[in-house]
């Protein structure tokens, strides 16, 4: 599929407990999109107020609404079946209104259950991985950490495309632009274990650099969410740290901040590739299994030092390596070079290209756009296509032309043009007629390019349309003599409840 405009729907989530790494990446590819022309959206679960009032000022759009993730989960865990199932559901009904032309997920806890819905109701699906250990049903891979490569996935998934490595790295523009501030009106050390630091390691790094004799007397810049444990055991501590600590639990400009210190000691995550950016040697304390890879090739480029592993429920920081990032100019300065030579800055605008430009083989359903007018009149024409419609005889171009200009100026109907490996293949429609009980009622037909059945297209879109509209009550009116389509529509999930009517279960 190759759009002059896109509609891409982003399924991700943050907060206090899930820190911003995921969204904050995703709001990387969501600008660059923008500035192409293309239209964005954000569907959460979590997110915090500071993060919600970043995507107004950046005038993307979202909704927050939902169940929130069970509690039983790490943050890097898989969500149970009826969870992502009931995700999926409710993500359909949010996109409703959107009708995205991809849909984008960076979600650890979404995994191939909820991956399958989507790609039932039609969206092509892009995913967002960092961490190769599960598998993953997409049209499109992206895996955007330096040393990342295809193979990586090659076992456990079959995506018609990947692009993974430094080429494709979602960072922002400002951190290749960060101002060379002289290093001697530069603060020391940067401490950030994530935002959300929900096991207060913050703390337990502070208090083991106590050790640390070259750390006596510094000035030590501590970023930490005010809901971690670590806040308050910091700041009770008051002046007895042997070095003076500046507390902040928010930083909106972190480019700048980046830019005002001399080292970070940091935890491995998505803000790893933005302190590389940005030229800012960094000490790497690793605290999820997910950020391994991506710690260890960050110190093999020689752009950062691992210098410890909470992990483990007993971990101490490699003080001495601490020590000599401290006192040693020349080993931060090699850092620094070796970082801000490892990426371009271009990896959002090369997802973009790739977005527009990868073909969802298989089924894929779609907003009608302008283009498709004359397309469905020559559908209409084949022999044989409106043997069972309500008005059999085919209408004349005029008349088709403007009712297909009225169509697109109102809200009473929806056609979605149904794709097979790229190509226009048949098209299905809801007409919109008041409500069954509580629930408003759509019917649908649906129309296959004879060149194309064979394929289960119908049963597929009539499915799709169903699924894209979880909140409507789908009927159908089918003659007595149309076989063809009973058997698509009993295969689809419709049940019979009249002579001629069928509804979707």
């Amino acid at each position: 599929m190759s759009r002059e405009q896109m509609r891409v729907a982003f399924r991700c989530d943050a907060s206090p407990s899930l820190g911003t790494g995921h969204v904050m990446r995703c709001l990387t590819l969501a600008e660059s999109l923008k500035a192409g022309g293309h239209k964005c959206a954000f569907f959460m679960t979590e997110a915090s107020e500071v993060l919600l009032g970043l995507l107004s000022k950046k005038d993307i759009g979202y909704r927050l609404s939902g169940t929130a993730r069970s509690e039983q989960y790490a943050t890097e865990g898989e969500w149970s079946v009826c969870e992502q199932e009931a995700d999926a559901r409710h993500f359909l009904s949010e996109m409703m209104n959107f009708q995205a032309d991809w849909v984008v997920s960076d979600h650890y806890g979404l995994g191939a259950h909820w991956q399958k819905q989507i790609k039932a109701a039609g969206f092509p699906l892009m995913m967002l991985e960092d961490w190769p250990h599960r598998k993953i049903h997409a049209d499109l891979l992206l895996d955007p950490r330096p040393g990342a490569a295809s193979e990586d996935y090659k076992e456990i998934t079959a995506c018609a495309r990947m692009l993974a490595g430094a080429d494709y790295t979602l960072v922002r523009p400002e951190f290749f632009n960060v101002e060379d501030i002289p290093v001697n009106e530069k603060s020391d050390v940067l401490v950030n274990l994530g935002g959300a630091d929900r096991d207060g390691l913050t703390a337990e790094l502070l208090r083991q650099m106590t050790g640390i004799p070259q750390a006596e007397g510094l000035n030590i810049t501590v970023l930490v969410n005010r809901n971690s444990h670590s806040w308050d055991e910091i700041k009770g501590a008051g002046g007895s740290w042997p070095f003076n600590v500046q507390l902040i639990a928010y930083c909106e400009d972190m480019s700048t901040l980046y830019g005002r210190h001399k080292l970070c000691i940091g935890a491995a995550g998505g803000s790893l590739w933005e302190r590389v950016a940005a030229g800012l040697p960094t000490g790497l304390v690793i605290v999820a299994d997910n950020q391994v890879p991506q710690a260890q090739e960050a110190a093999a480029r020689g752009c950062v030092c691992i210098v410890g592993d909470f992990r483990q429920a007993v971990a101490e920081i490699d003080r001495g390596l601490i020590s000599e990032m401290i006192v040693d100019a020349d080993v931060r300065k090699q850092m620094r070079s070796r970082g801000r030579h490892l990426l371009d800055g271009a990896g959002p605008e090369r997802v973009v290209r790739a977005l527009s430009s990868t073909v969802a083989y298989g089924f894929v359903l779609r907003s009608v756009d302008a283009g498709d007018c004359a397309r469905l009149y020559q559908w209409q024409k084949q022999p044989g296509a409106r043997r069972f419609f309500r008005h059999p005889q085919v209408p004349r171009w005029s008349e088709h032309r403007r009712w297909f200009e009225r169509h697109l100026k109102q809200t009473s109907s929806r056609i979605y043009i149904v794709e097979w490996d790229g190509y226009p293949a048949g098209y299905v429609r809801l007409d919109f007629a008041g409500n069954r009980g509580r629930r408003k009622t759509a019917e649908v037909s649906v129309l296959i390019d004879r060149r194309y059945r064979g394929n289960n297209l119908a049963r597929r879109a009539l499915r799709a349309c169903c699924l894209r509209h979880p909140d409507i009550s789908v009927v159908a009116d089918i003659d007595t003599g149309n076989i063809a389509s009973r058997r698509a529509f009993r295969n689809a999930g419709f049940q019979r409840v009249g002579q001629r009517c069928y509804v979707f279960r």
